[in-house]
């Protein structure tokens, strides 16, 4: 439990609730509100952004325009409050999935349709700068992690983007998908979790994370 609730979450519950704090996220923290109203249990995700998600170049707005966008089409869980200090969604009950489950034809089936379908979304107004953000992370960097072979692979990258991906697979981009941030609610829909990064951008890169963060085999891969 927290000690001081936000106050956006305050005045959107009712006197009595309970705020139970959700581990993970590099950027805020999250909490599963729960509350009694008018004889029904309730129960709301809330993420309270932290002093690092402005420091990340995140934008609240931008945010929450993504994640609204990816809802209307069932790939997020709905917005309940938009507030500069968080906000306020729909709990989502279900599980991520394991290692086991990672690697099941029908789940990297749902998979490729989810990504399919947000991919072929109108794109956001805003982009995400990928060389930027690649020379940003270079240069947070403590000296002892930077050796002359991570030099050489980020000069490769800023290559590839700058001259060598394809123009056509430009479009709505979640930028972050690693298997955390996939749930599977308990009628088996698949939802995308964490929009900070989303943006129009090159899909590949969304389509790259998930070979590397899922450590798919070749076969994983041919099949998505």
């Amino acid at each position: 439990m927290m000690n001081k609730a936000p106050e956006f979450v305050v005045q959107f519950s009712p006197e009595s609730f309970s705020l139970t704090p959700v581990l993970g996220g590099l950027s805020n923290h999250n909490y599963r509100l729960q509350f009694q109203q008018h004889g029904r249990n309730h129960s709301y995700f809330v993420r309270q952004f932290a002093a690092t998600y402005l420091g990340m170049d995140n934008a609240v707005e931008l945010e929450y325009a993504a994640q609204i966008q990816a809802a209307n089409i069932g790939l997020a869980p709905n917005v309940i409050v938009q507030h500069k200090q968080g906000m306020i969604c729909d709990w989502i009950t279900g599980k991520h999935w394991d290692n086991t489950a990672q690697i099941r034809d029908e789940n990297i089936e749902k998979l490729a349709q989810l990504v399919a379908m947000l991919h072929q979304q109108p794109t956001p107004n805003h982009h995400l700068d990928m060389v930027e953000r690649l020379q940003h992370y270079d240069q947070t960097l403590n000296a002892e992690f930077k050796t002359v072979q991570l030099a050489q692979q980020l000069t490769l990258v800023i290559n590839l983007i700058e001259q060598h991906l394809p123009a056509n697979r430009w479009g709505f981009c979640h930028h972050d998908m690693n298997p955390l941030n996939f749930i599977e609610n308990e009628q088996t829909k698949l939802y995308l979790l964490d929009w900070e990064f989303a943006a129009a951008g090159h899909c590949d890169f969304d389509i790259a994370t998930l070979f590397q963060t899922f450590e798919w085999q070749d076969v994983q891969q041919a099949l998505f």
